[in-house]
């Protein structure tokens, strides 16, 4: 566990003061700051974690785009259960972090035989949680979620050639997600940790 001074507190103010020359007026503004510096504890971790995917919005299994050459149907994702590996920093009840998730979903579309289970995989580029102060000393830390992620999503038979739909192919899916939710913190015993 290391400590470092964290600028907590920021504040300019402004004075004017009006100098005359003999011949001209001048005025000069004299900028004074002061910072007052806190101390807080920034511990490293690494983690693992189990999330329950759900994606909404556009993959609604009704609809479908064309290019020039084929037509991709739009998916329906039933929500499923994922699992990744994270690295990250808690700063005082707050943290940020990084990951990796892997899923797999079931999916259906608008028409038959277009379905099965993708492969997506979540990179999150920037977590940041807010834990609750009251549970600050608990096994169980309960947190609210915020991030900037990017997902590939793999589906093995969601297009076809316009000249031949028997042709059945797949396709990949890449988007920014904005996402929130909610979780817990488990807080190993002392036993377990590496540090």
């Amino acid at each position: 566990m290391e400590t470092f001074a964290v600028i907590t507190e920021f504040k300019l103010s402004f004075s004017l003061y009006e100098i005359y020359n003999l011949c001209v007026g001048h005025r000069l503004i004299l900028c004074s700051a002061s910072i007052r510096a806190q101390e807080v504890n920034v511990n490293p971790y690494v983690g693992i974690s189990g999330d329950f995917i759900l994606l909404e919005g556009s993959f609604d299994g009704e609809s479908y785009f064309t290019t020039e050459e084929e037509i991709i149907l739009v998916p329906k994702l039933d929500p499923s259960f994922g699992f990744g590996a994270l690295v990250g920093f808690k700063i005082g009840n707050g943290a940020l972090d990084f990951a990796y998730h892997y899923s797999r979903m079931e999916y259906t579309s608008l028409e038959d035989g277009f379905s099965g289970k993708n492969t997506t995989h979540l990179i999150r580029y920037l977590g940041f949680k807010k834990y609750f102060k009251s549970f600050a000393e608990k096994k169980f830390q309960p947190y609210v979620d915020f991030d900037l992620s990017i997902a590939f999503l793999r589906f093995e038979k969601i297009s076809y050639l316009i000249n031949s739909p028997s042709e059945v192919r797949s396709a990949n899916y890449g988007g920014v997600i904005f996402g929130a939710g909610i979780g817990s913190r488990w807080n190993y015993p002392k036993v377990f940790t590496l540090i």
